[in-house]
């Protein structure tokens, strides 16, 4: 007697699954997302038009809680506040409101472009802290592949170091990437050469981390155009003459390319 065997139940039926898959088209085909959508539809939690997007945060949200539940890559020490695809994708759409509304907007734009890159992921806004609700936000896959692999980058002011007469104060600041140093002088130019640029009769100076505390030393090309060079002058000692007049005696100097180094004291 040959015994009837059976499989898990279906979440759907078969016939339901391809009425979605021709309605939304192919990719969007898992069966728990389907059903959780369109329970969100049927109690209008959603509209029709943010159907896909609602499958896509839940997507989303599937592979957030699993990537830090089996401490997948980069999630090896990161927590997610949730263990529960849909309780995360109703806590967003209800209490991250600006969130869902970007996240609808690049959704729109996905579909349009059909381009993975333009996709909608979660991101947390500060990577070293956990997912937690206020600590996510929308970016694409491709902003988010940008944020993963940003380097710092330094902007220094170097005006009084090339004019000694400047009453400027040489500081720097921090970027989280060289793309945010850029902006913070609204130029555009590549970093790690040495070369400077004056902005609103400042000087300034960009490179990155790896630069700044010597694990990377600047690109070197060849320049003998000495005109554009930069000059500058550096201290080597003091003098008195026989009146008891001191003098500084300074060493004047030429170079195509400057870096700066930071060290801890001590």
């Amino acid at each position: 007697m040959k015994m009837e065997t059976r499989g898990r139940p279906r979440l759907l039926p078969l016939k339901e699954i391809e009425e979605w898959k021709n309605t939304h088209g192919e990719k969007y085909n898992d069966p728990k997302a389907i059903k959780f959508v369109q329970s969100l539809l049927q109690r209008e939690l959603i509209k029709s038009s943010e159907v896909v997007a609602a499958y896509l945060l839940y997507e989303s949200a599937v592979s957030r809680i699993n990537a830090c539940k089996y401490n997948l890559g980069i999630y090896a020490k990161i927590s997610c506040d949730w263990d529960d695809a849909e309780v995360m994708v109703l806590d967003i759409i209800f209490h991250k409101k600006e969130m869902w509304v970007e996240w609808i907007k690049q959704s729109i734009y996905y579909e349009e472009t059909n381009k993975q890159c333009f996709r909608a992921s979660i991101d947390r806004i500060d990577a070293q802290k956990n997912y937690t609700l206020s600590n996510i936000q929308m970016l694409s896959v491709k902003d988010n592949v940008i944020k993963a692999t940003a380097r710092p980058h330094y902007l220094f002011n170097v005006t009084g170091i090339i004019n000694p007469n400047s009453d400027s104060i040489q500081s720097y600041r921090r970027f989280e990437s060289k793309q945010e140093a850029l902006d913070s002088l609204g130029i555009k130019f590549k970093g790690d050469t040495g070369r400077l640029y004056n902005v609103k009769d400042q000087t300034y100076l960009v490179q990155s981390e790896d630069v700044t505390f010597g694990r990377k030393e600047i690109e070197e090309y060849e320049n003998d155009d000495e005109s554009t060079w930069y000059s500058g002058s550096m201290s080597i000692g003091v003098i008195t003459d026989d009146l008891g007049n001191t003098y500084n005696l300074n060493l004047p100097i030429t170079y195509p390319q400057i870096s700066i180094r930071l060290k801890p004291k001590g």
